[in-house]
Order: structure tokens, then sequence, then C-alpha cells
């Protein structure tokens, strides 16, 4: 909007009846004439700001410098303003005001004045910046609320995964106490069982040596029985020898010989026996487990099946198909037998008992830098459904007090330690295939995991 000369006055005026405040500049800004509604705004009256710019006397500290800018600007290119602004009073009372500026020209088209109302708006623009103000602590607490909504998630996470955590580490305790109680029994069972093998040695030898003393009294006896004969023989008493005849037919001394003969065989048989038990005994429990010793897998595989020949000799035939040039490797031999115990029970006890067909095989052979075993049985297989299951610590099947006590998931263990591995293939009603697989050097690395 643009006045002309000849409008000025009559706007002065009019400005003379309004309650805004009224300004009326030269073309440079400075002040010519005001009304009593700026009087009574700004405190100042038209003596004390006559010649001066508005700006100097009523904008403050808190004004904003670039309103402050803006109408500079638009004053120098002579526009229309329309701006709202902060100004203070002559007793420093800030106010905020909404600002119209408007040249005023003459009938060249020249601007000889300026004329600025200002509206008092602080009332308005208080509780605009007062609900400014609501919104922003408003927001400011949502981002709060939301923080703390996120930091209590978070917490809260962290929690749960503090919980898990520690129940994974209880369980893992109570893992580890659980394979140490068993460490530390089948450590007392091998001492223990390695004193009653080293002991039934001497009782071995008294019936090893008896039975040697045995077969030279009854060789002595069969000489002396046919050197009577011949005597009887050339005797030409018939009745001598009638009489002996009829004594040797009374106390049936040649079947007592030959009883005392298979008898001394018997004897041999079952001392050999406990003498095989006693070295399968003294292998499996070797107090040793913590060493690694170079150490022959077949030796190991034949002393358990020693010590479990009772539990399926009449049952089940077992085919040892062992390669005779494996070479010896480095292991924890009594921890290796513990797993061959466990694996082989295993495979017998899958076998029902009614089963007339039942067959378990062993092999071993060498796979370049490991040693592989194998055991299979063509019992009643694992169940698909636990497959999963077998090799979780202490995971069993079996009712209290059956098998050797050593899970599935410490055998895996040792074999780990080993720095080898273990699978299996298991079919329901076929039966069960495991692999081994050990480097013939152990790879120390795998001590320390």
């Amino acid at each position: 909007m643009e006045i002309p000369n000849q409008l000025l006055e009559k706007l002065s005026w009019v400005a003379i009846k309004t309650d805004n405040s009224v300004v009326i500049t030269d073309n440079k800004g400075h002040i010519e004439w005001v009304n009593e509604g700026f009087t009574k705004l700004t405190e100042y009256s038209l003596e004390e700001v006559k010649g001066k710019k508005p700006g100097e006397l009523l904008q403050g500290p808190d004004t904003d410098p670039k309103h402050k800018k803006l109408i500079h600007q638009k004053l120098a290119k002579k526009e229309p303003i329309e701006q709202e602004i902060l100004n203070y009073s002559k007793s420093g009372t800030a106010y905020w005001i909404h600002l119209s500026i408007v040249p005023v020209h003459d009938e060249k088209r020249k601007v000889t004045n300026f004329v600025s109302i200002q509206s008092d708006i602080s009332d308005k623009k208080n509780r605009r910046l007062e609900l400014e103000r609501l919104l922003a602590e408003k927001e400011e607490l949502a981002k709060q609320l939301m923080m703390s909504e996120l930091k209590f998630k978070s917490a809260f996470k962290q929690e749960k995964n503090i919980n898990d955590t520690l129940k994974r580490t209880i369980n893992k305790l109570e893992s580890t106490q659980g394979q140490l109680v068993k460490q530390e029994k089948l450590a007392t069972i091998g001492t223990l069982t390695a004193s009653i093998a080293h002991e039934m040695n001497n009782p071995v030898n008294f019936v090893y040596n008896g039975i040697s003393s045995l077969d030279d009294l009854l060789n002595d006896l069969e000489g002396y029985f046919a050197g009577l004969g011949k005597v009887l023989d050339a005797s030409k008493d018939p009745s001598t020898k009638e009489q002996a005849q009829q004594i040797g037919d009374h106390y049936e001394v040649g079947e007592i010989l030959e009883d005392l003969r298979s008898i001394s065989s018997e004897v041999a048989d079952g001392a050999k026996r406990i003498v095989e038990i006693a070295k399968g005994l003294r292998v499996f429990s070797r107090t040793d487990e913590e060493q690694i010793l170079s150490t022959n897998i077949n030796d190991l595989l034949e002393s358990v099946i020693i010590l479990l020949k009772g539990n399926f000799k009449y049952t089940i035939e077992l085919t040892k198909d062992f390669d005779t040039n494996l070479p010896s490797i480095d292991c924890y031999p009594g921890q290796l037998n513990q797993v061959f115990m466990n694996l082989i029970s295993n495979a017998i006890q899958a076998i029902p008992k009614e089963r007339t067909d039942g067959h378990i095989t062993i092999k071993t052979r060498e796979f370049g830098p490991d040693v592989i075993i194998e055991i299979h049985d063509n019992g009643s297989g694992i169940p698909s459904s636990i497959q999963n299951k077998i090799f979780k610590p202490f995971f069993t099947t079996k009712e209290v007090g059956v098998g050797t006590g050593l899970g599935m998931g410490i055998s895996k263990d040792i074999i780990e330690k080993h720095g080898g591995s273990m699978r299996f293939d298991s079919k329901e009603g076929k039966g069960t295939i495991f692999y081994i697989q050990i480097p013939k050097n152990i790879d120390t690395r795998s001590q320390s995991a």
C-alpha cells in the first residue's frame, strides 16, 4: 500500500483518534509526528522523539536482530513492511507490536514520508509464546517419556540378557559340577579297579602254578597206571590181574584221570580269561587320563570288549574289523576308554535281549592324518524326535542305574578335546552308526578349549 501526499493530512487526523500507535517519519526514517497512542504505548512524548529514528529508541537487548535487519532492508528499498517485533518502552518494559510501515509519495512518485502503525499484540503474542512454550515442554516431555521408555526397554532387555546369561552360567556350572562329580567317581572307580586288577595277579599266578603242578602229577599218575598195567599184563597170576581190574573199575580210575585232565584244562582256560579281564581292567582304569600318551586304539577297544563280553557273548555277534597296521596316536587313553565303553554299552543295550540276530561291528582305519572308529549296531535305533538332544549334557533315555553314567555330551566333549569329531546316523528299527574321527597328533590348542 502506498499513500499519496494529499491523503497524509487526512490520515493524521484519523491517527489522532485511534488507540494504535501511529508514527510519521521523513523519507530518511526520522520521526516528524506521533499520536497519543504512541505516547501511551512507548511513554515517549513527541518532543522526546522528534528527529530520531524509532528503532534507536524502541528496540532493546532481546529484539531479534533478524527482525531489525529485515526492517532496515525494506526501508532502504522504500518498500511496505509487515512485521512482528519486540520493542521497549521508556521505562524498559518489553512489549510486542505488529508493525505496519507504508511509504508516502508525492505527485512525482517520490517517497517523502513513511507512516508506521504499531498495534500492541503483547497479550496475544505472550499467549502464543506461552502456548509455544507449553507445546515445546509437552514435546520435550514426550521425548523424555520416549527416551525413558527406550531406556526401560533397553534396561529390561539388558536385564533379560543378564538373566539368560546367568541361567546359562548356572546350567554350565551345574553341568561342570556334574561332570566333575562323575569324573571324580570314575577316577575313584578307576583307582579301585586298577588295585583289584593288580591284586588279582597273585591268586591267578597261584592257579597257574597249581595247574602246571597238577598237569605234572597227572602225567606221573598216567605213567604210573600205564606201568602198572604193563606189570599186570606180564603177570602169570590171572587172579591178581582180575583183582586189579576190579579195583580199577570200582574206583573208575580211567574216568577220574580223564575228568582231572578236563578240569585242569577248564581251570587253565578260566585263569586265562581272568588274566585277560585283569589286563582289560588295567587298561580301562588307567589313572593317567590327564596325560597324553602314545596309544594304540585297537588295544583300547580290545580292553573294553573284554570287559563287556559277559553282556553279549551269548546273544550278540560282535565283529572286529580292525586295521592291523593302525599306528599309535597321541591321546588321553583313560578318557577314550570311557568313550568307547559308553558307545559299545549303548550299542549292546540298543539290541533287545529277545533278539537272536543282534550284531555289532567295530571298525578302525587310518584316514590321512586321522584315525576313524566306527561302531555299528542293528538295534532299535534312536528316535528322530530326540536325535537333536543326544549330545546335550547328561541327556539319557535310560532308567536310573542303567548305563555307564557318562553322557553322550561328555563323550563328544572328550573327542573334541582331542581335536576330533563325533557324529552318528540312526534309523528307527534299523540301528545306529557312530563315527569318531581323531587326529593322530593331538591338537594342543584343543586342550585349552
